[in-house]
């Protein structure tokens, strides 16, 4: 989904909430797989002129069990938070994240964020 956030960065106190649903199915890891669309909920603010946006999201994760090689699905909710810049400049150019023209692509964004958050080993029991 693009978030158009023009009204969002030149209104202090402007909100947006939107939700959202992201395939990641074409995104098989070395563990597992994604069998169903990813739900999530983000909410953009300004709150003294600082952008941000903060995301949650819930998943089902298909994955062979690192211990005994079963098949097991895991059902998974993150948080995300980020600071929203119109321009990034080069030296704080990974502290924020970039929408330029006031556009922002959250697909791509929820993308990276839950492929980094997930675990290196998943177990089907404790």
């Amino acid at each position: 989904m693009i978030l158009e956030l023009k009204r969002i960065f030149l209104n202090e106190g402007a909100r947006l909430t939107a939700d959202t649903e992201v395939d990641l199915s074409a995104d098989s890891t070395e563990n597992g797989t994604f069998p169903e669309r990813v739900k999530g909920r983000v909410t953009v603010t300004n709150h003294a002129d600082v952008v941000t946006l903060e995301a949650e999201v819930w998943l089902r994760y298909h994955f062979r069990c690192d211990r005994c090689c079963e098949e097991s699905d895991a059902d998974l909710r993150y948080r995300f938070n980020h600071i929203l810049v119109a321009d990034a400049d080069r030296e704080n150019g990974d502290d924020y994240i970039e929408a330029p023209d006031y556009m922002l692509d959250t697909d791509a964004l929820l993308r990276d964020d839950i492929l980094l958050e997930l675990p290196s080993k998943f177990l089907c029991k404790d």
